[in-house]
């Protein structure tokens, strides 16, 4: 239960959002191209807004020193998640961008908005910095590789158009600011705050309108979407988990890399597509699936590693 409530609660939060964004899509209360304008939202302000807000407070000297073993772990278990990742996905589609949003699904879960409410409702704001910290790989992950993967229309592959994103841009800002210890002043600080608490709600509405406008009893059918699933929220978590149990690994190492890895599949498989005018269909469908699985998955996952 000390996981279940908070997760719950967090669950119920996403669902509030995602509801409101697919009752606005039904009843047309908004009009057709909200999912573009918000993905542009998304993609320009508020994960920019993010990303500079997290770096530049944790990717500083003293917590890459006091914490490199962390850093290390994380960056071994993404290498190993990506290898798994790249099995997967050729059994799940044969095009290649379909490909690819199973492989970034594989790779990356919804460490951010799920996974930091759950460290901290569960054990508190020292454990949530520990999180922050190893999480750094997987963002800068995100951010780099993970958007050349979801855009549509390209290879895939990282180039300097991708390197250029607002998105890297953010990072590389953050990163020199937590690094160099430069202080914004208090307005920009709280601006990017406000702008930063905006990306999970906004990116809820726009799963929920995205999805609105499919055949809902089409995504929620899909053998291969709940199949893809049950390799997200048990399989790849298992097996990394573990892997660190067998070699030793306890305490908070475990406990974040769990986090990170047990929760449901990310929002940026419909951001990202959105964002570009991609097909958002298949990023919509696994979006909704693994987030309600995810009730039943993650306090098992828990339960059986802590």
């Amino acid at each position: 239960m000390e996981v279940f409530t908070p997760m719950l609660n967090q669950m119920a939060v996403l669902f509030v959002f995602m509801l409101a964004g697919f009752i606005l899509c039904k009843l047309k209360l908004a009009p057709e191209n909200a999912g573009l304008v918000l993905s542009k939202f998304e993609t320009y302000l508020f994960i920019p807004a993010l990303n500079i807000n997290s770096f530049m407070t944790h990717f500083t000297v003293e917590n890459i020193a006091v914490r490199w073993q962390s850093l290390l772990c994380s960056l071994v278990l993404l290498l190993a998640a990506i290898g798994i990742a790249f099995l997967l996905s050729r059994r799940f589609a044969q095009d290649g961008y379909s490909r690819r949003i199973y492989l970034y699904s594989f790779v990356i879960a919804n460490l951010g908005f799920m996974g930091n409410a759950i460290i901290q409702g569960v054990f508190g704001d020292e454990m949530l910095f520990d999180y922050l910290i190893f999480t750094l790989p997987m963002v800068t992950f995100v951010h780099t590789f993970g958007v050349a993967w979801l855009i549509p229309g390209k290879s895939g592959k990282l180039t300097l158009k991708t390197v250029c994103s607002p998105m890297f841009i953010s990072l590389f800002i953050g990163a020199i600011l937590g690094l160099s210890g430069l202080k914004m002043p208090a307005f920009v600080s709280t601006a990017l705050s406000s702008a930063a608490a905006c990306m999970s709600p906004v990116a809820m509405l726009l799963t929920g309108f995205i999805i609105g406008t499919f055949d809902l009893k089409a995504l929620v059918t899909s053998r291969r979407l709940y199949l893809a699933a049950f390799f997200r929220l048990i399989v790849i978590p298992f097996l990394l988990a573990g892997a660190m149990k067998l070699l030793g690994f306890s305490g908070s190492i475990l406990i974040c890399a769990l986090c990170a890895y047990c929760m449901p599949m990310g929002l940026n498989t419909v951001i990202i597509p959105s964002s570009y005018g991609g097909d958002t269909k298949l990023g919509a469908g696994i979006a909704l699936i693994s987030h309600v699985l995810s009730i039943l998955t993650i306090p098992l996952m828990f339960l059986i590693f802590t």
